[in-house]
């Protein structure tokens, strides 16, 4: 079972791993724009960074797959979140949980967002909304309590 801490470094993680596996598929893509067709007259050569178009859009088609189920993961994951963000008691805790850990929103903007000062979100809010998410997280079996 994870912890509070682990479901939200694999949140993280998960979004690194989708932003990496991009930016590399779009720097496939850009280098297969300098390759020429493949020349079945020349000796073949194993090993090596792969020189014809055909290799390149094997691996730029093995990348956009190792995406897509990174994407899937992500998303399904963030569903099960959200829907239990979304049977939350105080849907105020709902918020800070949300912007603060899916949206990655800064203290100053959801706290305008609830209608309380940033400081008074960061030290009195925040702390009972990690608790009250982390219960109802618990409840349904996705993260056990931290001690």
């Amino acid at each position: 079972m994870l912890t509070i801490q682990e479901m939200l470094t694999k949140i993280k993680n998960l979004n690194r791993d989708i932003d990496y596996v991009y930016k590399q598929l779009q720097q496939m893509k850009a280098q297969i724009d300098g390759l020429r067709a493949t020349d079945y007259s020349a000796c073949h050569v194993d090993g090596g960074m792969p020189t014809d178009i055909a290799d390149r859009i094997h691996q730029i088609e093995k990348r956009r797959l190792e995406l897509i189920a990174l994407q899937k993961e992500l998303y399904e994951f963030l569903e099960t979140i959200n829907d239990i963000l979304d049977c939350m008691p105080d849907q105020n805790y709902a918020i800070v949980i949300r912007q603060r850990y899916l949206f990655h929103e800064n203290w100053r903007d959801i706290a305008s967002m609830i209608g309380v000062s940033r400081e008074w979100l960061r030290k009195k809010i925040h702390p009972i909304a990690v608790k009250k998410f982390e219960e109802e997280l618990a409840r349904v079996g996705i993260v056990g309590k931290m001690k």
